[in-house]
């Protein structure tokens, strides 16, 4: 019988098929557009919610959000649910992980014999407080970093500026720890699942400030035809989000409209094309 294949799984968070080269000239991802020439591209592939939980919940256990039991922004899966990844397990695969997956507290069986789990998508404010969030967080506790300030100046809600070395970046440690950890899969006698999972492009955008920013000085970039009437079309939570960041936090009741949410909240509007043109840097 012949060997199963090993799996390497890479995922990105809220990157858009538009945010890729391929698809758009004026985004810079030179290592993602020759991984897709190289490969299969299912150009009519979509998400199963715009949500991060319900999303990676559907993935994990190849099921629908509404059928898996976590249909909605922080529902996290229910612990008799069964993910794939326990399933490669229980028929001999080594299975590890780096990176985020967004369990939300959830108490299923996450089905990794390795886990280096990442949520971060980005420092915590106290270091001192949070080094044993995570492995990112005691990385950069170990080289000395006690507030986040210190890596990044913070613009808004949406934005930041990175201002150290880009290896401090919470992406630039999942790839290295990635690295590390496909060498360490490579070495196994079993056949292995492993994914690597970076919590960008998902903001905060703090591309600015990284290298791959020189790709986009001075350059216009085109956005996407979207609008605020868009979400009159989608439960009012999406609404509610957009306004006080988490739905069902804010002592505001959503608005009825959507139009009436975009005319009472300009701040928003700048807000939202930001996070709609995605022009993320990373590759």
């Amino acid at each position: 019988m012949p060997r199963p294949p090993n799996i390497l799984f890479l995922m990105t968070d809220e990157q858009r098929h538009d945010c890729l080269g391929l698809f758009n000239p004026d985004v810079h991802t030179p290592h993602l557009d020759r991984l897709a020439r190289e490969s299969l591209v299912f150009e009519r592939a979509y998400t199963t919610n715009p949500s991060c939980i319900p999303s990676r919940a559907a993935i994990f256990t190849g099921k629908v959000p509404s059928r898996c039991g976590a249909p909605t922004f922080i529902t996290p899966l229910p612990a008799t649910e069964t993910t794939f990844q326990s399933l490669l397990r229980a028929h001999g695969y080594h299975t590890a992980v780096v990176g985020k997956q967004h369990f939300a507290g959830s108490g299923i069986d996450h089905g990794y014999d390795y886990e280096d789990i990442i949520d971060s998508h980005m420092p915590p404010r106290d270091l001192a407080a949070a080094r044993d969030a995570n492995s990112y967080c005691r990385f950069l506790h170990d080289h000395g970093f006690r507030h986040a300030e210190e890596l990044y100046d913070w613009q808004d809600r949406y934005h930041h500026r990175w201002k150290v070395d880009q290896r401090f970046h919470v992406d630039d440690f999942v790839g290295e720890r990635g690295l590390a950890r496909l060498d360490a899969c490579l070495a196994q006698s079993k056949p292995w699942y492993l994914t690597v999972s970076f919590p960008g492009p998902h903001m905060p955008y703090d591309g600015a400030g990284l290298p791959q920013e020189r790709h986009y000085t001075g350059k216009s970039i085109r956005l996407p035809d979207t609008s605020y009437a868009d979400l009159a079309q989608k439960p009012a939570y999406y609404a509610q989000q957009r306004l006080s960041g988490n739905p069902g936090k804010s002592s505001s009741s959503p608005p009825t409209t959507a139009t009436t949410w975009a005319t009472t909240n300009s701040w928003a509007k700048a807000s939202i094309s930001a996070k709609c043109s995605c022009a993320c840097p990373f590759s």
